[in-house]
């Protein structure tokens, strides 16, 4: 049944509104309800709402107890009189009785909504039965406090014994926190003189590190919660004395309507003071009220979900200390050193490890280790390096840590002794570190969040136009992020204001002339970003740099010398065009610039009068380009080479292919591929990608949706995902399975592990019985599951994803593509016959396309193309248009011929936008203006928005994705992928209401954690969640209904309910289970528990010592130590760097090893958390074919001319393995590298032709031991 209620006071919110009716309705069983409420527009002083229950007969009973009898007519002499009756029960919401009558709206109930409410209003009841009375559940109520301080933990040289609580920050405000499995949620009041009371609300993250209960004397107890990094910061402004201000004032008619929609803002400090010091300390210290209070802080932190509490001892001191000025002097003093070694000191303060005067004090040490020299690497190199492991391995003291350790004696020796450590690998270490492809750079990385900067690096970095064009200056260069700060997106938060992040913190840091940045001396300004790295919120920055023979050059030189864009007076489309010379490139040549021609586009007129480009962004190369490009790029020319590129050449970009009519060295761009004009001596070919294999095509959810309700039964997506499962579950079953699944997936390939399994399996070893083996296959699978549950990325054995070109023969006609397919040693073929395309995203059903696939005459120049889909430019419309709105500048097509999934149901395609412009400026476009558009881009980017409420309304309207609200959210899913290029905004008010109840798929996933040992555990939410909601079924509670949101301003309004789908991705996914995955994994790991760590690696060991030559082993010994030490050295550093938020822990290595974040915080992989994990894989590929290449060839004095032969493989392999299995000086384990050296030396063995020995060699191996 459906309630309406027109009465409701207009000072209401949605949490105050919500508690009212629960209290009601909890009476009855009742603990699930949806609620919609709007302003009256007619009355400013009311709110209207609709409130929906599952049971009408419940329903029933309510209405007849708590309704509102109609007005009764009363004659008074001649005049009828109307009188309203009053409630025998009423319904009070803050403090006025409402009237609840039935809503005499005709529309139905959806099925889907009284589904969600049936089976939350189960859960909760079953949850009531089993909890905890009151008494149990200390964490219920506020703790209050009287006065708090913020500052760090240090060491009293005097007294050792204890820690020191240092406290650069005290206030007197009041308040109260509350202690749940999420949060430290904190409460500050702050009585002002003035009209106003400002209430600052801290949000202190769960991964507290350490928390603990201190008694200073027998009145007073305080609570101390030390951070990994700076909490959140929120204010509101309440009225304080309403009835006293004038109402015409509109300063107080601004904070009337912020306290009326419960608004809070996001801000980066609670007070100007506090702000000096918040990037910097992350200790907080509250005086509690009650001291009494104490016990009960103990008692929840021994309750299961919640950090654990202790109740210790410390000392405290109040220390006046000036940050701004003692920074300012640590900056004179690192400009004298070089950039590397400073950047690391520097790195110290910014992220909270040490204090600016701290700092200072190891100066005098790092000079002295600067003085040294190295056999053959720089010393600035190593003395940063030694720098670099503190900043990646160290975390803020903490009161747990040996206080003698944070001395500066100490720590100067530290420093020294690893100087010490690291000089003898240091060599192998830096040699990998720059041993890289032409193409890669070391650029220093900043992290800018609301409150603080936090710096990494360096990291390996793809080259683009301007870090080629000043090479010898790349330390003058830093990439900058915008992020939360946990290293995370800053995410859109309901009831959050954010302008003063953007306004007052992000914006200030990237006008010009910025000291926001400033490392040693450097101020690093804003410069520009690429397409792609404006949606991970990163953009390029530099520093002004001098030049003997060039002078100064700054920010707007550096523009200068890209092009001339003065002629652009659209922000978006500048700085897409300024982006292009700031995107990654693998390689560039340089060419004649007499090769170029233009050419004009080929376009066509629809009947409607509307222009179509069908060759927009394409253009040609002939053959003897492409064997220069292959020849200087570092193309493997024994394998099969691209015949298509994706480039920038000078101020063009777009995809080119190979022509071979074309006689010359010669390249064709269209007109439409030029964006500006570039400066003559930018003569560089840049390959942005290059296409040398078909794609894998995956489904994703909403091309499932489309072809569902395009005519595709489900029962065929079931089908086609129980496939994909039967497959997985296959892949432990036998050795060879496995292998096929990781180099199906591309994952290990560089590190042989395919092979390597396979070869145990063939010499009589089974890969599970090392369990370092067991899990890349394990954790691989359990990503691919996930990702197919979660994201419904099922696998489709019949199709490809392809990069789209022009057939520019002119051969095929309107409505016909051609595929030419070759995969690497397998003979090249063409699709024929009836095919399926579509482009991501596809929300609109149009988007999906019927067409005919040909093949083309032997004779054709069309032959000479790969893996590619190549589209006629015949008709009045572009097909590529016809896809979301594709085009040819390298866009990327899925192409399939598996009749299962082909659409029945016709569908016209979308008309697609063109030429969509911001607001143009009647001046050039600044940087001002490119730095603005960069936050509104930050702000705007709502296409994960769009793209829950079209699948969330598909799957709730009968019609599916042909429903109004669907065809609405494609629109403006078009405009949000347009909006980096055409700088307009999307209009989320346009964005159809996303309705309370959402389909099962779209619910939290279980977090996945793993635990010490690599075990795998699902977290799911099943804790009590009533932690954050007041407990309205308790009589006794002392809860406000009419304040509740000043009570508990923690409880996100928006709760969502969740019901079972019954359309095709609601059967995919709860086709899934998990549990059941891991549980036959861990069945599987038990069977081979009782064999030791390195049981299988030392039989390896036995059967490839019988082939070496020992003495020859240990002459190369000691190249494998440091080759070890600087591996897995490299690979810690991967660990911590690509961790996907700044967490206390760094990635597993197993995790590094393959590229795939398993373990996260967050229940679903975001965007951010999925680039991650392609960077680390890139990064992980490069490191292992460089420590596989020095197996095979030796070290750098070793090395043979191209790599050739030497005859030592096996010997440097069998090394390599002794050492894996020797323990290291320093503690640390690794188990990759042994793998890898195995995969060499077994290699080396097939390649001899030599096959497993079964003599027992156990007295051998036991003297090499000794030896």
């Amino acid at each position: 049944m459906e309630f309406y209620i027109p009465d409701i006071p207009a000072s209401a919110n949605s949490k105050q509104i919500k508690a009212s009716l629960a209290e009601v309705f909890r009476k009855h069983y009742i603990f699930a309800f949806d609620l919609y409420h709007w302003n009256n527009r007619r009355n400013r002083n009311v709110k209207e709402a609709r409130i929906v229950i599952h049971d009408f007969t419940v329903a029933e009973e309510i209405f007849r107890k708590y309704h509102t009898p109609p007005p009764r007519n009363i004659l008074r002499g001649t005049r009828i009189i109307k009188i309203k009756s009053k409630a025998a029960h009423p319904i009070l919401i803050h403090g006025s009785a409402i009237t609840l009558m039935k809503s005499t709206r005709r529309e139905p109930i959806p099925e889907h909504l009284i589904k969600a409410l049936k089976a939350e209003n189960t859960r909760k009841m079953k949850q009531a039965t089993e909890r905890a009375p009151p008494t149990d559940r200390p964490y219920k109520k506020t703790i209050p406090f009287e006065g708090f301080e913020v500052g760090v933990w240090t060491t009293d040289p005097r007294d050792t014994t204890l820690p020191m609580y240092s406290s650069f920050y005290h206030s007197k405000w009041t308040g109260n926190f509350r202690l749940t499995r999420a949060a430290v949620q904190v409460e500050l009041t702050k009585h002002q003189a003035g009209t106003t009371t400002k209430q600052y609300i801290l949000c202190l993250n769960s991964t507290v590190r350490h928390a603990m209960v201190v008694h200073e004397s027998p009145g007073a107890a305080y609570f101390i919660i030390s951070l990994s990094w700076a909490p959140k910061f929120y204010e509101k402004e309440v009225l304080s004395q309403p009835g006293l201000l004038d109402p015409l004032d509109p300063l107080i008619s601004f904070y009337r309507n912020m306290q009326k929609s419960g608004t809070k803002f996001r801000v980066s400090s609670l007070d100007e003071k506090h702000a000096n010091i918040a990037p910097y300390c992350f200790v907080y210290r509250f005086r509690l009220k009650n001291p009494h209070d104490a016990q009960r802080i103990l008692s929840i932190g021994s309750i299961q979900g919640f950090f654990d509490v202790s109740e210790e001892r410390c000392k405290h001191q109040w220390v006046t200390y000036d940050f701004q000025k003692s920074m300012a002097g640590l900056h004179a003093q690192l400009e004298a050193m070089p950039f590397s070694v400073a950047f690391q000191l520097q790195t110290l303060v910014y992220n909270g490890i040490l204090l600016p005067h701290r700092v200072k004090e190891l100066l005098g040490a790092v000079r002295e280790a600067l003085k040294l020299t190295f056999s053959s690497a720089k010393t600035e190199d190593v003395v940063s390096s030694v720098l670099k492991s503190w900043v990646d391995g160290w975390k803020p003291q903490s009161p747990t840590d040996n206080a003698r350790d944070w001395l500066t004696d100490s720590i100067i020796l530290d420093f020294k002794q690893t100087l010490e450590r690291k000089e003898q690998s240091t060599e192998y270490m830096l040699l990998m570190k720059f041993h890289r492809k032409e193409n890669q750079v070391l650029i220093h990385r900043v992290m800018i969040t609301p409150t603080g900067i936090y710096a990494s690096g360096p990291n390996l970095e793809p080259k683009n136009r301007v870090l080629r064009q000043y090479s010898e200056y790349l330390n003058h260069f830093i990439r900058v992020t915008l992020v939360d700060e946990d290293g995370g997106d800053l995410r859109f938060e309901r009831g959050v204001d954010g302008r003063k992040i953007y306004d007052e913190r992000f914006l200030p840091c990237l006008m010009p002339g910025s000291d926001a940045i400033n490392i040693a001396g450097r101020r690093f300004n804003f410069l520009g970003f690429s397409q792609s790295s404006l949606r991970s919120h990163t953009a390029w920055f530099m520093a002004d740099i001098w030049d003997p023979k060039r002078g100064w050059i700054t920010v707007d030189r550096v523009i200068r010398s890209l092009g001339d864009f003065g002629t652009i007076r659209f922000p978006g489309k500048c700085a897409a065009r300024i982006g292009q010379a700031f995107t990654d490139t693998v390689a560039n040549i340089k060419v004649e610039a007499g090769i170029v021609t233009y050419r004009r586009d080929i376009k066509r007129r629809a009947p409607d009068g509307k222009e179509y480009t069908f060759s927009d962004g394409c253009g040609t190369i002939s053959p003897k380009l492409l064997d220069l490009i292959v020849k200087k790029g570092g193309f493997d020319t024994d394998r099969f080479l691209p015949t298509i590129f994706q480039i920038r050449f000078k101020g063009a970009k777009g995809v080119v292919s190979l022509d071979n009519r074309i006689r010359d060295v010669q390249m064709n761009l269209r007109d439409s591929m030029v964006k500006f004009e570039a400066q003559e001596n930018h003569n560089t070919f840049e390959i942005c990608m290059s296409i040398t294999k078909p794609l894998q095509l995956y489904l994703n959810r909403h091309l499932i949706k489309v072809l569902e309700d395009r005519g595709v039964p489900k029962e065929n997506f079931i089908k086609l995902q129980n496939e994909a499962l039967s497959d997985l579950r296959e892949m432990t079953l036998s050795a060879d399975h496995a292998a096929y699944f990781l180099q199906y997936q591309s994952r290990c390939i560089q590190a042989e592990i395919p092979f390597l399994i396979r070869e145990l399996y063939q010499q009589g070893w089974n890969y599970q019985e090392d369990k370092f083996l067991r899990q890349v296959v394990e954790f691989s699978l359990l990503n691919t599951l996930r990702e197919m549950k979660y994201r419904a990325r099922i696998p489709v054995q019949k199709g490809f994803t392809l990069i789209g070109i022009l057939d520019e023969t002119g051969y095929l006609d309107e409505g016909e593509i051609y595929c030419p397919i070759k995969k690497e040693g397998e003979q090249r073929w063409a699709l024929k016959g009836r095919v399926a395309i579509c482009k991501s995203p596809s929300l609109h059903p149009g988007d999906v396309q019927v067409v005919k696939a040909i093949e083309v005459a032997l004779n054709s120049p069309l032959r000479e193309l790969t893996n590619c889909v190549v589209f006629s430019q015949r008709g009045n419309r572009d097909l590529p248009n016809m896809l979301s709105g594709g085009d040819l500048d390298g866009d990327l097509y899925h192409v399939w011929w598996d009749p299962r999934l082909m659409p029945t149901r016709p569908a016209e395609p979308a008309e697609y936008a063109t030429g969509q412009k911001g607001q143009e400026l009647d001046r050039p476009v600044t940087q001002v203006d490119i730095a603005k558009f960069f936050l509104d881009f930050m702000r705007n980017d709502r296409l994960g928005a769009i793209s829950i409420a079209h699948i969330i309304h598909a799957d709730q309207s009968p019609i599916g994705v042909y429903s109004e609200e669907c065809l609405k959210c494609a629109q403006l899913a078009s405009k949000a992928v347009d909006f980096p290029k055409t700088g307009v905004p999307v209009a989320m008010n346009e964005l159809p209401r996303t309705p309370n109840a959402r389909p099962d798929f779209l619910a939290p996933s279980p977090q996945v954690n793993l635990h010490s040992g690599g075990k795998v555990k699902l977290l799911h939410q099943d804790h009590d969640d009533s932690d954050d909601d007041e407990d309205y079924s308790n009589p006794t509670s002392p809860v406000n209904l009419n304040v509740v949101d000043a009570d508990d301003p923690f409880t996100p309004v928006q709760q969502f309910l969740y019901y079972e789908s019954k359309n095709a991705l609601g059967h995919l996914f709860r086709a899934i289970d998990e549990e059941k995955f891991i549980k036959a994994w861990e069945n599987t790991a038990e069977r081979y528990e009782s064999h030791g760590p390195n049981h299988l690696l030392q039989k390896v060991q036995q059967h490839m010592i019988h082939h070496v030559d020992m003495k020859k082993v240990g002459e190369v010994y000691e190249f494998a130590k440091h080759l070890r030490i600087s591996y897995e050295q490299n690979m810690r550093d991967l660990a911590q760097t690509f961790a996907t938020t700044r967490r206390n822990e760094p990635l597993s290595e197993v995790e590094t090893f393959i590229g795939c974040i398993i373990g996260t915080e967050s229940h679903r992989q975001s965007r951010y958390q999925r680039d991650c994990a392609e960077s680390l894989r890139g990064e992980v590929n490069r490191l292992i074919t460089q420590v596989m290449a020095r197996i095979r060839h030796g070290s750098e004095k070793d090395v043979v001319e191209d790599g050739r032969y030497d005859g030592r493989t096996l010997e440097r392999a069998m090394a390599c393995v002794f050492m894996s299995l020797t323990a290291r000086d320093d503690g640390e384990e690794g188990r990759s590298f042994g793998w890898l050296a195995t995969a060499v030396g077994l290699k080396e063995l097939s390649r001899r032709g030599i096959k497993v020995q079964t003599e027992d060699l156990a007295e051998r191996m036991a003297r090499m031991m000794v030896r």
